[in-house]
Protein backbone atom coordinates (compact mmCIF):
# COMPACT_ATOMS: atom_id res chain seq x y z
CA UNK A 1 0.00 0.00 0.00
CA UNK A 2 2.93 2.08 -0.11
CA UNK A 3 4.60 4.19 -2.74
CA UNK A 4 8.40 4.12 -2.58
CA UNK A 5 10.84 6.58 -4.00
CA UNK A 6 14.52 4.68 -3.65
CA UNK A 7 13.99 2.86 -0.31
CA UNK A 8 11.61 5.24 1.35
CA UNK A 9 8.08 5.42 1.47
CA UNK A 10 5.94 8.69 1.28
CA UNK A 11 2.88 8.19 0.26
CA UNK A 12 0.23 5.63 1.15
CA UNK A 13 -1.99 4.53 -1.66
CA UNK A 14 -5.16 3.89 -0.30
CA UNK A 15 -5.31 7.95 0.73
CA UNK A 16 -4.35 8.91 -2.88
CA UNK A 17 -7.67 9.19 -3.89
CA UNK A 18 -10.73 6.35 -4.04
CA UNK A 19 -12.30 8.30 -6.70
CA UNK A 20 -12.52 5.79 -9.53
CA UNK A 21 -11.87 9.18 -12.40
CA UNK A 22 -8.98 9.98 -10.31
CA UNK A 23 -7.33 6.84 -9.26
CA UNK A 24 -3.59 6.19 -10.21
CA UNK A 25 -2.05 2.95 -10.15
CA UNK A 26 1.08 2.06 -7.98
CA UNK A 27 2.90 2.08 -11.44
CA UNK A 28 1.69 5.54 -12.84
CA UNK A 29 2.73 7.24 -9.40
CA UNK A 30 6.06 5.37 -9.26
CA UNK A 31 6.43 6.47 -13.40
CA UNK A 32 6.02 9.86 -12.32
CA UNK A 33 8.17 10.50 -9.50
CA UNK A 34 10.58 8.48 -11.32
CA UNK A 35 10.40 10.38 -14.38
CA UNK A 36 10.06 13.99 -12.73
CA UNK A 37 12.96 13.70 -9.80
CA UNK A 38 16.47 14.16 -11.14
CA UNK A 39 19.39 11.24 -11.28
CA UNK A 40 21.54 13.45 -8.96
CA UNK A 41 18.88 13.56 -5.94
CA UNK A 42 19.50 9.77 -4.11
CA UNK A 43 18.39 8.72 -1.15
CA UNK A 44 21.10 9.57 0.98
CA UNK A 45 21.02 13.63 -0.34
CA UNK A 46 17.30 13.63 1.04
CA UNK A 47 18.40 11.74 4.04
CA UNK A 48 20.97 14.40 4.97
CA UNK A 49 18.14 16.82 4.67
CA UNK A 50 16.21 16.22 7.73
CA UNK A 51 13.00 13.91 8.28
CA UNK A 52 12.38 12.34 5.18
CA UNK A 53 8.60 11.51 6.24
CA UNK A 54 7.60 15.39 5.43
CA UNK A 55 10.03 16.38 3.10
CA UNK A 56 7.39 16.52 0.02
CA UNK A 57 4.43 17.43 2.28
CA UNK A 58 3.67 18.44 5.76
CA UNK A 59 1.75 15.15 6.29
CA UNK A 60 1.92 11.48 4.96
CA UNK A 61 -1.32 11.00 2.76
CA UNK A 62 -3.68 12.78 0.42
CA UNK A 63 -4.79 16.21 2.56
CA UNK A 64 -2.87 15.32 5.87
CA UNK A 65 -2.40 18.86 6.75
CA UNK A 66 -5.68 19.39 7.64
CA UNK A 67 -5.53 16.99 10.75
CA UNK A 68 -2.57 18.89 12.21
CA UNK A 69 -3.59 21.49 14.53
CA UNK A 70 -2.03 24.82 13.35
CA UNK A 71 0.88 24.82 16.05
CA UNK A 72 1.87 22.05 14.53
CA UNK A 73 1.57 22.77 11.12
CA UNK A 74 3.07 25.85 11.00
CA UNK A 75 5.54 24.59 12.35
CA UNK A 76 6.29 21.29 10.16
CA UNK A 77 5.63 23.47 6.91
CA UNK A 78 8.29 25.99 8.19
CA UNK A 79 10.92 22.72 8.64
CA UNK A 80 9.47 20.83 5.36
CA UNK A 81 10.40 24.39 3.21
CA UNK A 82 13.71 24.49 4.78
CA UNK A 83 14.27 21.27 3.71
CA UNK A 84 13.49 21.86 0.34
CA UNK A 85 15.44 25.00 -0.10
CA UNK A 86 18.67 23.15 1.34
CA UNK A 87 18.45 21.08 -1.09
CA UNK A 88 17.27 23.80 -4.24
CA UNK A 89 20.31 25.87 -3.14
CA UNK A 90 22.33 22.55 -3.08
CA UNK A 91 21.68 21.64 -6.84
CA UNK A 92 22.08 25.39 -7.96
CA UNK A 93 25.45 25.46 -7.47
CA UNK A 94 26.60 22.34 -7.44
CA UNK A 95 24.85 21.24 -10.69
CA UNK A 96 24.68 22.40 -14.15
CA UNK A 97 20.72 23.45 -15.53
CA UNK A 98 19.40 24.33 -18.82
CA UNK A 99 16.09 24.46 -16.94
CA UNK A 100 15.53 23.78 -13.30
CA UNK A 101 11.86 23.51 -11.56
CA UNK A 102 10.52 23.77 -8.01
CA UNK A 103 7.19 23.56 -5.64
CA UNK A 104 7.10 25.06 -2.82
CA UNK A 105 3.73 23.50 -0.98
CA UNK A 106 4.21 25.47 2.00
CA UNK A 107 1.69 28.19 1.39
CA UNK A 108 -0.68 25.99 -0.33
CA UNK A 109 -1.43 24.27 2.89
CA UNK A 110 -1.32 27.25 5.32
CA UNK A 111 -3.12 29.25 3.00
CA UNK A 112 -6.21 26.15 3.32
CA UNK A 113 -5.93 26.48 7.11
CA UNK A 114 -4.85 29.48 8.35
CA UNK A 115 -7.08 32.40 6.56
CA UNK A 116 -9.74 32.15 9.15
CA UNK A 117 -7.08 33.76 11.55
CA UNK A 118 -6.47 37.00 9.74
CA UNK A 119 -9.56 37.61 7.08
CA UNK A 120 -12.01 39.36 9.55
CA UNK A 121 -14.58 38.67 6.12
CA UNK A 122 -14.43 35.05 6.83
CA UNK A 123 -17.64 33.47 8.39
CA UNK A 124 -15.74 31.66 10.92
CA UNK A 125 -13.30 34.36 11.40
CA UNK A 126 -11.03 33.77 14.73
CA UNK A 127 -10.77 37.41 16.42
CA UNK A 128 -7.27 38.05 17.91
CA UNK A 129 -6.15 34.66 17.29
CA UNK A 130 -2.60 33.99 17.73
CA UNK A 131 -2.46 32.57 14.03
CA UNK A 132 -3.10 36.07 12.81
CA UNK A 133 -0.04 36.65 11.27
CA UNK A 134 1.41 32.71 10.87
CA UNK A 135 0.79 33.17 6.80
CA UNK A 136 2.09 36.71 6.30
CA UNK A 137 5.32 35.19 8.34
CA UNK A 138 5.67 32.74 6.06
CA UNK A 139 5.53 34.64 2.85
CA UNK A 140 8.18 36.99 4.73
CA UNK A 141 10.49 34.15 5.17
CA UNK A 142 9.85 32.43 1.40
CA UNK A 143 10.80 35.72 -0.11
CA UNK A 144 13.80 35.73 1.69
CA UNK A 145 14.71 32.44 0.78
CA UNK A 146 14.04 32.85 -2.43
CA UNK A 147 16.08 36.11 -2.51
CA UNK A 148 19.37 33.75 -0.93
CA UNK A 149 18.42 31.38 -4.17
CA UNK A 150 18.47 34.12 -6.76
CA UNK A 151 21.72 35.16 -5.43
CA UNK A 152 22.90 31.72 -6.55
CA UNK A 153 21.73 31.86 -10.14
CA UNK A 154 24.28 34.44 -12.96
CA UNK A 155 23.12 37.12 -14.67
CA UNK A 156 22.06 34.92 -17.74
CA UNK A 157 18.72 33.17 -15.73
CA UNK A 158 15.66 34.02 -16.42
CA UNK A 159 13.37 33.33 -13.38
CA UNK A 160 9.72 31.94 -13.02
CA UNK A 161 7.85 32.58 -9.87
CA UNK A 162 4.24 30.95 -10.75
CA UNK A 163 1.68 29.47 -9.27
CA UNK A 164 -1.94 26.92 -10.74
CA UNK A 165 -3.77 28.54 -8.69
CA UNK A 166 -5.43 31.06 -6.38
CA UNK A 167 -6.60 31.26 -2.89
CA UNK A 168 -10.15 32.27 -1.50
CA UNK A 169 -11.94 31.95 1.49
CA UNK A 170 -14.31 29.23 1.29
CA UNK A 171 -17.74 29.94 2.85
CA UNK A 172 -18.97 26.11 3.69
CA UNK A 173 -19.18 22.93 1.84
CA UNK A 174 -21.98 21.51 -1.04
CA UNK A 175 -22.41 18.17 -0.22
CA UNK A 176 -22.67 17.19 -3.95
CA UNK A 177 -23.58 13.46 -3.49
CA UNK A 178 -26.00 14.15 -0.89
CA UNK A 179 -27.97 16.51 -3.63
CA UNK A 180 -27.58 13.90 -6.17
CA UNK A 181 -29.40 11.46 -3.70
CA UNK A 182 -31.81 13.95 -2.73
CA UNK A 183 -32.30 14.33 -6.60
CA UNK A 184 -32.72 10.77 -7.40
CA UNK A 185 -29.71 10.78 -9.57
CA UNK A 186 -27.42 8.31 -7.04
CA UNK A 187 -28.33 5.42 -5.22
CA UNK A 188 -26.14 3.21 -2.63
CA UNK A 189 -25.41 -0.53 -2.24
CA UNK A 190 -27.53 -1.57 1.12
CA UNK A 191 -23.88 -2.53 2.58
CA UNK A 192 -22.55 1.12 1.66
CA UNK A 193 -25.64 2.77 3.65
CA UNK A 194 -24.95 0.39 6.47
CA UNK A 195 -21.10 1.40 6.85
CA UNK A 196 -22.08 5.30 6.40
CA UNK A 197 -24.69 4.97 8.97
CA UNK A 198 -22.05 3.13 11.96
CA UNK A 199 -19.33 5.66 10.89
CA UNK A 200 -22.32 8.32 11.85
CA UNK A 201 -22.51 6.91 15.18
CA UNK A 202 -19.18 6.71 16.12
CA UNK A 203 -18.89 10.62 14.91
CA UNK A 204 -17.07 10.13 11.46
CA UNK A 205 -17.76 10.80 8.11
CA UNK A 206 -17.46 8.59 4.97
CA UNK A 207 -15.48 8.82 1.46
CA UNK A 208 -17.18 7.95 -1.36
CA UNK A 209 -16.23 4.83 -2.90
CA UNK A 210 -17.48 2.98 -6.08
CA UNK A 211 -18.14 -0.20 -4.90
CA UNK A 212 -20.62 1.66 -2.57
CA UNK A 213 -22.36 2.84 -5.42
CA UNK A 214 -25.30 1.32 -6.91
CA UNK A 215 -24.55 1.51 -10.66
CA UNK A 216 -28.07 -0.79 -11.80
CA UNK A 217 -29.95 2.28 -10.32
CA UNK A 218 -27.73 5.18 -10.54
CA UNK A 219 -27.66 8.14 -13.09
CA UNK A 220 -24.51 10.31 -11.82
CA UNK A 221 -22.80 10.65 -8.85
CA UNK A 222 -20.09 13.46 -7.88
CA UNK A 223 -16.59 13.75 -6.79
CA UNK A 224 -13.97 16.81 -6.29
CA UNK A 225 -12.52 18.72 -3.24
CA UNK A 226 -12.87 22.08 -4.47
CA UNK A 227 -14.96 21.93 -7.58
CA UNK A 228 -17.44 19.36 -7.90
CA UNK A 229 -16.91 17.00 -10.59
CA UNK A 230 -19.89 14.55 -11.80
CA UNK A 231 -19.90 11.53 -13.59
CA UNK A 232 -22.95 10.15 -15.69
CA UNK A 233 -23.47 6.12 -15.86
CA UNK A 234 -24.15 6.03 -19.47
CA UNK A 235 -24.61 2.69 -19.60
CA UNK A 236 -27.90 4.05 -17.34
CA UNK A 237 -28.67 6.77 -19.38
CA UNK A 238 -27.95 5.66 -22.58
CA UNK A 239 -29.32 8.11 -25.13
CA UNK A 240 -31.04 10.46 -22.53
CA UNK A 241 -27.21 11.51 -21.93
CA UNK A 242 -28.01 15.14 -23.39
CA UNK A 243 -31.11 15.33 -21.55
CA UNK A 244 -29.56 14.34 -17.96
CA UNK A 245 -27.05 17.07 -18.66
CA UNK A 246 -29.06 19.33 -19.23
CA UNK A 247 -31.31 18.53 -16.32
CA UNK A 248 -28.38 18.68 -13.86
CA UNK A 249 -27.27 21.74 -15.29
CA UNK A 250 -30.14 23.73 -14.58
CA UNK A 251 -30.29 22.26 -10.91
CA UNK A 252 -27.22 22.41 -9.92
CA UNK A 253 -27.19 26.05 -10.96
CA UNK A 254 -29.83 26.90 -9.24
CA UNK A 255 -28.12 25.78 -5.53
CA UNK A 256 -28.56 28.30 -3.12
CA UNK A 257 -26.25 28.65 -0.03
CA UNK A 258 -27.31 27.44 3.54
CA UNK A 259 -29.28 31.16 4.56
CA UNK A 260 -31.19 30.45 0.82
CA UNK A 261 -28.90 33.40 -1.03
CA UNK A 262 -28.04 33.18 -4.81
CA UNK A 263 -24.99 31.71 -5.38
CA UNK A 264 -22.54 32.62 -8.55
CA UNK A 265 -22.61 29.04 -9.55
CA UNK A 266 -20.13 27.77 -12.93
CA UNK A 267 -21.36 24.22 -14.66
CA UNK A 268 -19.10 23.14 -17.40
CA UNK A 269 -19.55 20.32 -20.22
CA UNK A 270 -16.61 18.14 -20.24
CA UNK A 271 -15.88 19.20 -23.82
CA UNK A 272 -16.14 22.62 -23.13
CA UNK A 273 -13.00 22.45 -20.74
CA UNK A 274 -10.79 19.29 -21.80
CA UNK A 275 -8.95 18.91 -25.02
CA UNK A 276 -9.81 14.67 -24.64
CA UNK A 277 -13.08 14.58 -23.37
CA UNK A 278 -14.32 10.85 -24.61
CA UNK A 279 -11.45 10.46 -21.92
CA UNK A 280 -13.10 8.32 -18.77
CA UNK A 281 -11.05 10.35 -16.15
CA UNK A 282 -12.88 13.33 -17.49
CA UNK A 283 -15.62 14.52 -15.31
CA UNK A 284 -18.90 14.58 -17.49
CA UNK A 285 -19.09 17.97 -15.40
CA UNK A 286 -17.78 20.48 -13.61
CA UNK A 287 -18.86 22.74 -11.03
CA UNK A 288 -17.83 25.87 -9.28
CA UNK A 289 -19.92 26.60 -6.53
CA UNK A 290 -20.20 30.82 -6.19
CA UNK A 291 -16.75 31.20 -8.36
CA UNK A 292 -14.94 28.67 -5.59
CA UNK A 293 -15.91 30.31 -2.78
CA UNK A 294 -18.22 27.17 -1.95
CA UNK A 295 -16.55 23.89 -2.08
CA UNK A 296 -17.71 20.35 -2.65
CA UNK A 297 -17.59 17.47 -0.52
CA UNK A 298 -18.39 14.32 -1.99
CA UNK A 299 -18.28 12.16 1.42
CA UNK A 300 -21.33 11.02 3.40
CA UNK A 301 -22.29 11.43 6.91
CA UNK A 302 -24.52 14.93 6.51
CA UNK A 303 -28.26 15.38 7.91
CA UNK A 304 -27.81 18.71 4.48
CA UNK A 305 -26.61 20.35 1.69
CA UNK A 306 -24.62 21.73 3.49
CA UNK A 307 -21.25 20.85 6.02
CA UNK A 308 -18.09 22.67 7.20
CA UNK A 309 -15.39 19.68 6.69
CA UNK A 310 -15.38 16.94 4.62
CA UNK A 311 -13.85 13.17 5.74
CA UNK A 312 -10.05 14.69 5.23
CA UNK A 313 -10.91 17.48 7.70
CA UNK A 314 -11.61 21.21 8.10
CA UNK A 315 -10.16 24.26 6.02
CA UNK A 316 -10.67 27.99 6.00
CA UNK A 317 -9.89 28.52 2.11
CA UNK A 318 -10.17 26.81 -1.14
CA UNK A 319 -8.57 27.34 -4.82
CA UNK A 320 -9.61 30.15 -7.13
CA UNK A 321 -9.17 30.53 -10.65
CA UNK A 322 -6.29 33.16 -10.18
CA UNK A 323 -2.43 32.43 -9.59
CA UNK A 324 0.10 34.74 -9.91
CA UNK A 325 3.05 34.76 -12.94
CA UNK A 326 6.06 36.59 -12.21
CA UNK A 327 8.40 36.62 -14.63
CA UNK A 328 12.11 38.44 -14.60
CA UNK A 329 15.58 37.84 -17.00
CA UNK A 330 18.17 39.25 -18.78
CA UNK A 331 15.52 39.15 -22.35
CA UNK A 332 12.49 40.00 -20.90
CA UNK A 333 10.55 43.07 -21.47
CA UNK A 334 10.09 45.03 -17.95
CA UNK A 335 6.04 45.87 -19.22
CA UNK A 336 5.10 45.90 -15.41
CA UNK A 337 1.26 44.18 -14.60
CA UNK A 338 0.11 42.21 -18.19
CA UNK A 339 -3.09 41.55 -16.96
CA UNK A 340 -4.65 38.28 -16.85
CA UNK A 341 -2.73 35.41 -18.69
CA UNK A 342 -3.73 31.96 -19.59
CA UNK A 343 -1.84 28.79 -17.63
CA UNK A 344 -1.56 27.04 -20.72
CA UNK A 345 0.39 29.98 -22.04
CA UNK A 346 3.72 29.27 -19.79
CA UNK A 347 5.00 25.68 -21.35
CA UNK A 348 4.84 27.50 -24.70
CA UNK A 349 6.84 30.61 -23.66
CA UNK A 350 9.62 28.34 -21.65
CA UNK A 351 10.08 26.21 -24.60
CA UNK A 352 10.62 29.62 -26.77
CA UNK A 353 12.94 31.12 -23.82
CA UNK A 354 14.95 27.88 -24.37
CA UNK A 355 14.84 28.16 -27.99
CA UNK A 356 13.19 24.96 -28.28
CA UNK A 357 10.09 23.79 -30.74
CA UNK A 358 6.70 24.11 -29.10
CA UNK A 359 5.02 20.82 -30.39
CA UNK A 360 2.21 20.84 -32.77
CA UNK A 361 -0.64 19.38 -30.25
CA UNK A 362 0.30 23.02 -28.49
CA UNK A 363 -2.05 25.43 -29.70
CA UNK A 364 -1.81 27.87 -27.38
CA UNK A 365 0.04 30.96 -27.96
CA UNK A 366 3.63 31.99 -25.98
CA UNK A 367 3.62 35.09 -24.21
CA UNK A 368 5.01 37.87 -26.25
CA UNK A 369 8.07 38.83 -23.57
CA UNK A 370 11.30 38.91 -25.06
CA UNK A 371 13.00 42.02 -25.97
CA UNK A 372 13.52 42.59 -29.80
CA UNK A 373 17.14 43.31 -30.50
CA UNK A 374 18.33 45.60 -33.09
CA UNK A 375 19.53 43.28 -35.83
CA UNK A 376 15.97 41.20 -35.18
CA UNK A 377 13.88 44.72 -36.15
CA UNK A 378 16.40 44.61 -39.19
Amino acid sequence: SLINFKGMSYWHLDQVNIQPFLNQTQERLLEHVNLNVPKCVDDEKIKQLGPTEFFFDVAVGLAGHKGLHLDHLAQKTKEMTEMQIRLVKDLAENESWDFFMTVMIGSDRLQHMAWRHFDPTHRRFIPDSPHKNTLKEYYIYLDGKLGEILSLLDKDTTVIVASDHGMVKQEGKININYWLMEKRYLFLTEDFKQEIEANKKLGKKTRLKYEGIDMDKTIAYGGGAYNARILINRKKVGDKYDTIIHDLTKGLLEIKDDQGKKLKNEVFRSEEIYNHSSNPECPDLTVFFDELRWASNPDFGEESLYSWESAMGADSAGHSKEGCFVISGPTILGRGNIGIIDIRQVAPTILNLLNLPIPVDITIKPLELKEVTSSARR
